[in-house]
């Protein structure tokens, strides 16, 4: 077995463990542009559940408390633990909000991919309300 397959199951797992359900809103896949039009294509968003773990802002890391309050990062695993891929029908790189637990909206301002060999483990999405 892989590392990328050993901490695809382990991120799964502790996730899985730790986490709890959340709905992100993503932007619909689109065709591909057609080049010089880069405007065509749709817009439209797509909702699906996600099991993550939101870890907020560590005063070291931030020493703003408000800002820390009004941020936060949240972990998806790429697998679900039988191994298979969550996201078949939305690319969650193009999230742009999430709601947690307790109904707070959160505006997706980044996602980093954990990415250490050419399989993806986990998603961070960056978090903003």
């Amino acid at each position: 077995m892989s590392l990328a397959s050993r901490l695809q199951k382990t991120a799964a797992r502790l996730v899985t463990k730790y986490g709890a359900d959340m709905i992100v809103t993503a932007r619909a896949q689109t065709p591909d542009r057609e080049d010089g039009k880069p405007w065509r294509g749709s817009t439209g968003t797509t909702k699906v559940t996600v099991r993550a773990v939101q870890y907020a802002y560590e005063a070291e890391e931030a020493p703003d408390a408000s800002w820390r309050n009004s941020h936060s990062r949240f972990i998806v695993s790429e697998n679900n633990t039988d191994g298979n891929p969550q996201f078949t029908e939305v690319d969650l790189t193009t999230a742009v909000d999430l709601e947690d637990t307790a109904g707070n909206v959160w505006s997706i301002d980044g996602v980093e991919i954990v990415e250490p060999s050419d399989e993806r483990v986990a998603y961070i999405l960056y978090g903003e309300r």
